[in-house]
């Protein structure tokens, strides 16, 4: 661990590692939206903060927007990607399950690492314990 990471968190058993978010995740922000991404011939559906509630997706209503290639490939949604708001209330999340073909975000998501389970991690979100110990740490303990 960083020596100058000093993680705000009660005592921990000693065989638990605490350290930054980004150390155990691939975190991936989303596409900005304007006036010059709606227009192109790749439009595609992509999730705003809106569409990102609290342990579920509302799916009734995606925009749309050109994606390029380079974008599309960076920006795919896929089964099992945590997607975290970081607006509106601040360390919202669901998962991502593939209802829709070809889907992309604006939103922060993260594609979770070999053995992490996506639910334990929204799940610490909203615990209210911090919104993820302030998203800027995250503890895996034995077992997780």
């Amino acid at each position: 661990m960083d020596s100058s990471f000093t993680p705000e968190l009660d005592a921990l058993p000693q065989e638990w590692r605490v350290d930054r978010f980004d150390r155990f995740f691939f975190v991936q922000q989303g596409k900005q939206v304007s006036k010059r991404n709606r227009v192109g011939n790749s439009q595609r559906p992509f999730l705003r903060t809106k569409n990102v509630l609290w342990g579920r997706l509302d799916l009734a209503e995606l925009d749309e927007m050109h994606f390029t290639d380079e974008e599309e490939s960076r920006l795919a949604l896929q089964p099992g990607d945590l997607l975290i708001c970081e607006g509106g209330d601040i360390g919202r999340t669901a998962i991502w399950h593939g209802a829709v073909q070809q889907c992309y975000t604006r939103t922060i998501f993260i594609a979770l690492g070999d053995g992490i389970a996506p639910k334990s991690i929204q799940n610490s979100c909203s615990s209210g314990s911090g919104t993820l110990l302030k998203l800027e740490m995250f503890t895996l303990g034995a077992g997780t």
